[in-house]
Formats: structure tokens, C-alpha cells, sequence
């Protein structure tokens, strides 16, 4: 989402141009391609993480630069529909709905290019010509899905990891529900998530893992899946402007789960779990693949005083002059100055 914040200050658009390099020189033998995706703007719900993928590819030896947008099965479908419902009834249609936007991270498994987004399934596009060709997994294939008729709830994370010793994709599966009458208080179990490339996926459930707020990446070390809970608490309705009543965990939980463990036997089952806390909270987290015995090392990038849930509203103004902010600026995230150490 973060990688493509060009497409926030002015309506998305598709581009197929030579770069013309104005400052420097560009490098000479350079080859292969670079992938960045992010959100279309503008959005139907007026926040900009709602927006549908723009998946732009530069090819680094002849300086083509193309954007397109990304058109899952779910879009095409949602696309179909508001052309012929009303937007009340497409409103009710849409209640609990979580369709594929596919618009926070490319990832490369071998040769195959991989699109994703912590509520949905990952996707897999063809990286020539832009087209759609599966998600990763059926609904069914997953433990936690949230139902809805069209658009099923499959909250996974955004980072999945590929393990090249293992030739395997690590992820996971969690499904955040209210806990008891709340409607700030969620939790949810954490299920692991692997793929070989062309089977169906696997799963293990990990009871030791308690999830209140999400996960954004997945790391791996020789031995180690590893899962960190990510800093931001979902609360109904503050994206749209509703005040927000609680603030973020001052921590981040990481949990451990054991190779050894993720045996074919146990697919499905329980596996046990390690669990640590630092100081913080966090979205990003890498780890050395190479161990020291059974010590491991972890790089946990912190984001101190960053909150999804706050959106810039038509009816914010700019402190100091009381201007109003661009309608182009509206749903983006007024981010605070702060420091964002990273531990390790």
C-alpha cells in the first residue's frame, strides 16, 4: 500500500511510456523487471486502502514503464454489479463482503507472481500480461473464512514468505470475531498456511497463539515459521470518521512454531507454539534464515503512533489556516511525526 502512494494525489490511469531519464544517467547493463502495487484512487468508500490494485512493471533494460489495473474474478464481478444495482441495494449486498483487492504486495515464487492483501486470498497474475490465472487455495482449502455469498471473508497476511530451503510459501489464516458483546474487542485463532507450488495447502492450527489485532508478515528462519501480531486494533467504523475509542497494544506479541512440527501427519491438527513480547508495536518483521544452534535472530520494524483507523474526512481542516484539505487527500492517513526504530 505504501508503495505506490503516487496514485493518492491524483486519479489512477493506466500507462504504457518509455522512461526519459532528465538527472543523471541510467545504469548500463541493467536487466530484469520491478514490480510495485498499490491502490487505485479514488475509491468507492472514500479511504484509500479500499482501492482496487494498480500493478505497475518497469523493465530496467529498455526504461518501458506499465500500469494496469489488477482485475480479480471478485472485481469483475463488483464491477457488473454496480453497473446494474442500485447503490442502496449494492450497499446491502455488500455488508460483511471481502472482495479480492489485491493492492498492498508483489511477490515472486520462482517465476510465478504473486499478489496479496491481509483480507483476502492471495492471487496469482501472469507478470507479461497482467491477466489474472488463480487464487492460491480454494475457500474451502482454509480453516477461517468469514461467510458471505459472493465475497467471503479470507483474512490471511499481506507478506507471505517463501522458504527456499523447503521450496515452500509460508503464510496463515485468522478470522478475528468480537468477543463477547464488544464491538472493539476481537479475537481470533492463528492457523499456518503452506504451499508447494502445485498441491493443495496445508494447514495447522496453533491453539498457543491468542490474535487481537492481526498479522501483516510472515518470516522464516531453518527452523522457525514465525508470526507477529501486527500494531493496529480494528474498531468498526473509525475509517469512516468515527472517533476512535481504543488505542493500539504498546507491544508486539511474536510467536514461534517449530518446523519439526509441520508434518504431513499433522496437517490439520494442533501444533504447539513459542511465545515472546517486546515493546511496541509493529508491521514488519525479518529474520536471519541461517541459526546459531537454536538462538534465532529477529528484525522487528516498529511503527510508533501510526493508526490505520484515522482517515482525513471532507470535514478535516489544515491547522493553522483552516483550509480544507484536497477531496484527493480524503481517506488517506494522516501519519505522525515519530520515531520508527527497528529492534532486533
Amino acid at each position: 500500500m505504501d508503495h505506490a502512494l503516487y496514485h493518492v494525489l491524483e486519479p489512477s490511469r493506466e500507462y504504457d511510456v518509455e522512461l526519459t531519464t532528465t538527472a543523471g544517467q541510467w545504469p548500463a547493463g541493467l536487466r530484469g523487471h520491478a514490480f510495485v502495487v498499490g491502490p487505485s484512487q479514488p475509491t468507492a468508500l472514500d479511504f484509500f486502502l479500499t482501492g482496487p490494485g494498480m500493478l505497475t512493471r518497469v523493465d530496467l533494460a529498455t526504461q518501458r514503464w506499465q500500469t494496469r489495473r489488477v482485475v480479480t474474478p471478485d472485481l469483475a464481478i463488483l464491477g457488473a454489479l454496480r453497473s446494474v444495482l442500485p447503490p442502496a441495494e449494492l450497499a446491502g449486498l455488500l455488508v460483511g463482503a471481502r472482495p479480492a483487492v489485491s493492492h498492498t504486495a508483489p511477490h515472486f515464487f520462482g517465476d510465478r507472481l504473486l499478489l496479496t492483501s491481509d483480507r483476502q486470498r492471495p492471487v496469482e497474475f501472469d507478470p507479461v500480461t497482467f491477466d489474472f490465472k488463480s487464487f492460491l487455495g480454494g475457500v474451502d482449502e482454509y480453516p477461517q473464512v468469514g461467510a458471505h455469498p459472493l465475497f467471503p471473508g479470507v483474512q490471511t497476511t499481506s507478506h507471505p514468505v517463501v522458504d527456499l530451503d523447503d521450496g515452500c510459501l509460508w503464510w496463515c489464516n485468522i478470522h478475528l470475531r468480537p468477543r463477547g458483546n464488544s464491538t472493539a474487542d476481537v479475537e481470533g485463532p492463528l492457523w499456518v498456511v503452506c504451499w508447494d507450488g502445485s498441491g493443495a495447502l496445508e494447514s495447522w492450527h496453533v491453539p498457543g497463539a491468542r490474535i487481537v489485532q492481526g498479522t501483516h508478515e510472515v518470516t522464516v528462519t531453518r527452523d522457525y515459521v514465525i508470526f507477529t501480531e501486527i500494531g493496529f486494533r480494528p474498531e468498526p467504523g473509525s475509517v469512516a470518521g468515527r472517533n476512535r475509542t481504543r488505542p493500539h497494544q504498546p507491544f508486539t506479541d511474536i510467536y514461534l512454531v517449530a518446523k519439526r512440527d509441520l508434518t504431513t501427519r499433522r496437517v490439520g491438527g494442533a501444533v504447539p507454539v513459542a511465545h515472546a513480547r517486546v515493546p511496541y508495536e509493529s508491521f514488519h518483521e525479518f529474520a536471519d534464515y541461517a541459526q546459531d544452534g537454536d538462538d534465532i535472530t529477529l528484525y522487528v520494524a516498529h511503527s510508533n503512533g501510526w493508526d490505520i483507523n484515522y482517515a482525513i474526512t471532507d470535514t478535516d481542516t489544515v491547522w493553522g489556516s483552516g483550509k480544507h484539505f484536497p477531496a484527493s487527500l480524503r481517506g488517506f492517513l494522516p501519519t505522525p511525526v515519530d520515531a520508527s526504530p527497528v529492534g532486533r
